[in-house]
């Protein structure tokens, strides 16, 4: 065959690739050309944050990043290296040459090699890229040790100089509608992302043969500065890799960028996509991740953690797997096995298994009764720890007297997020029967304090509310309160229950009191509110009616709040918003009408365990 002639006449037809006359040539190029097509048309793993509360992208964002932290600093065993070695021969039985890989990998495997085995287009790969990409959470488990070795490798092989990358990519037209929805916005990459420094290479990506026609070709042009890269690292890994020619670019999973622009090439109409490099500390982004971080703690993470994060993500059977998992790890006598007893517990009692939840309260009993080392509470919380079926049973409340929770999982996440599991509360003022003028409220709740205020809306029947440690006063203005929170039990938005925590430099203006006195002709507007910077009592919004303006609070509740809409949230101002769906979070609105029956409800703190709580 005369292969030069060949390429001569073949040039005017594109669906021509090339004119190879070598068999092992030809084998050669089909794999790759395969490789590149796969590549190019794998779809791409995600997550916005867009300061919006519309389709909770943003609850997303935040959890994947936190879960990343979380199994990042999980120390691995034999048993989860063992497990995951089962599964790669169980996926690829009966393919030769990946259980040879399998096995090389399990013989010679060390953390220097990770780069070098991710690079290679064989079973770790291609396992791991389709975990991450499907968000398969029990694999990552499984896998976090080789993608902390792949962290570290990135961070020791950083550049020092800032890059201009690139990618070719195959999106299909809804993929590309949501990026040019949220332009401007920040995204994460929930896989390893890999990018050229050779512009030439991303864009012969997009010209792969029998590549899909439906799909729109993006080039992706990426600024990165490794200033930014404090906790995602990414690295030149070319020396590593099968095909060096290709000069990749490896950021490491979970990586931040901002969408800058997103316009179509007019000379070959490929998509240009333009981003930038971010990391944790932007500015909306910044305190959202502190906050879940912080519950998460410093140091090294266990399986009970692991289990709280995705309980708060809503995946209780994964959560009761973890705390499972744990308690087969841990010694008979450890000291959190009391506390994982009583969190599976309370997950099956969620989940409507009532008869395990017994029994798992019953185990956590045994153990506090059997083994006096395990001290998880202090002993004044012991002396009023119910029997398990009391804790089980309606009548058994921890809130007495609040017909707002007799969900009796409500309660246990108030007293959870106050911090003392088994602590008892009287109430002390209702509006539907003390009355809902802010005259009333002062009557029934001046000197009393600590007290969790608990809302339903009219609209919807949302519950949610707020704490404070201070005795209510009739001094008006805002108070100090490092303690205070607000919380949402249930929401528009489907939202497990939520607490959210007073931003510590915004704690001075924690609480409002309403006091006693004339605001011009208008008299105890407010008979409390949460966050803000103050109110404006000099400008009047539909003066007509004597609406006084707020600037910014999070949560304010009106005198005579059942017969108007006054009563207002413009979250987050002093508290954090950690799933991201600002003022709709409470109720779907910023301004809202309070039940007549239920609302306000404020809690006493019963500082006694002896303490009778009162009807």
């Amino acid at each position: 065959m005369n292969k030069k002639a060949n390429e001569e006449w073949s040039q005017d037809f594109s669906k021509v690739q090339a004119v190879i006359t070598d068999l092992d040539e030809l084998a050669s190029r089909i794999i790759d050309d395969h490789r590149i097509q796969k590549v190019v048309e794998e779809p791409l793993s995600i997550n916005i944050f867009n300061g919006q509360s519309t389709t909770g992208v943003n609850g997303k964002f935040v959890f994947s990043q936190v879960l990343i932290d979380c199994l990042l600093r999980l120390k691995s065993n034999e048993k989860d290296k063992k497990e995951l070695m089962t599964h790669f021969k169980k996926a690829y039985g009966g393919n030769n040459i990946e259980l040879r890989n399998i096995h090389e990998f399990k013989k010679k495997y060390s953390p220097d090699k990770v780069l070098w085995w991710y690079s290679q287009e064989s079973f770790f790969y291609k396992t791991l890229n389709a975990v991450l990409r499907n968000e398969n959470i029990h694999m990552m488990f499984l896998f976090r040790q080789f993608i902390a070795d792949i962290q570290y490798q990135l961070k020791s092989y950083s550049t020092n100089t800032t890059l201009r990358l690139f990618r070719g990519q195959r999106l299909s037209k809804e993929e590309l509608e949501t990026l040019e929805q949220n332009c401007g916005q920040l995204i994460s990459v929930n896989s390893f992302f890999s990018t050229s420094t050779d512009e030439k290479a991303a864009r012969d990506f997009l010209n792969a043969p029998h590549a899909a026609n439906h799909l729109e070709r993006v080039l992706f042009e990426i600024n990165a500065d490794p200033k930014m890269a404090t906790t995602k690292p990414f690295a030149d890994i070319s020396s590593f890799s099968a095909y060096p020619g290709e000069s990749e670019v490896l950021f490491m999973i979970g990586s931040i960028f901002r969408l800058n622009s997103i316009d179509q090439s007019s000379d070959d109409n490929i998509w240009i996509i333009q981003m930038t490099l971010c990391n944790e500390n932007e500015s909306n982004l910044k305190n959202v991740l502190l906050h879940m971080k912080d519950q998460l703690g410093t140091g090294e993470t266990n399986l009970r953690t692991l289990g709280k994060l995705l309980w708060e993500m809503g995946r209780l059977n994964l959560a009761e797997q973890y705390f499972i998992r744990f308690l087969d790890e841990l010694p008979a006598n450890h000291h959190s096995l009391y506390d994982l007893y009583q969190d599976l517990g309370r997950i099956a009692s969620l989940t409507g298994d009532y008869d395990k939840s017994v029994a798992y309260h019953q185990r956590s009993l045994a153990l506090e009764g059997s083994n006096k080392s395990i001290n998880t509470m202090d002993t004044s919380e012991r002396n009023n720890q119910n029997t398990s079926d009391q804790y089980i049973k309606d009548e058994q409340q921890l809130f007495v007297g609040g017909t707002l929770l007799s969900n009796r999982e409500h309660q246990f996440k108030l007293n959870e997020f106050y911090g003392k599991h088994n602590q008892k509360w009287k109430l002390v003022y209702k509006a539907a029967i003390h009355g809902f003028s802010a005259e009333n409220f002062r009557r029934h709740c001046n000197g009393q304090g600590p007290t969790m205020i608990i809302i339903e809306s009219k609209t919807g029947k949302y519950l949610f509310g707020a704490f404070t440690k201070l005795l209510w006063s009739n001094q008006r203005g805002y108070k100090q309160d490092t303690d205070s929170f607000l919380f949402t039990l249930t929401n528009p938005h489907g939202l497990l229950p939520s607490k959210f925590d007073i931003n510590k430099s915004h704690s001075d203006h924690a609480v409002y009191h309403s006091g006693v006195g004339y605001i011009g002709e208008f008299h105890d507007f407010y008979l409390f509110g949460f966050g803000g910077d103050g109110l404006n009592w000099s400008n009047f919004l539909n003066s007509c009616d004597g609406v006084l303006s707020v600037r910014r609070g999070d949560l304010f509740i009106a005198s005579d709040c059942n017969k108007n809409n006054y009563s207002s949230t413009k979250f987050p101002c002093s508290f954090i918003d950690s799933h991201g769906y600002g003022n709709k979070t409470f109720t779907g609105a910023a301004k809202f009408t309070v039940r007549q029956q239920v609302v306000p409800a404020i809690l006493k703190f019963c500082f006694s365990a002896t303490d009778q709580v009162e009807a």
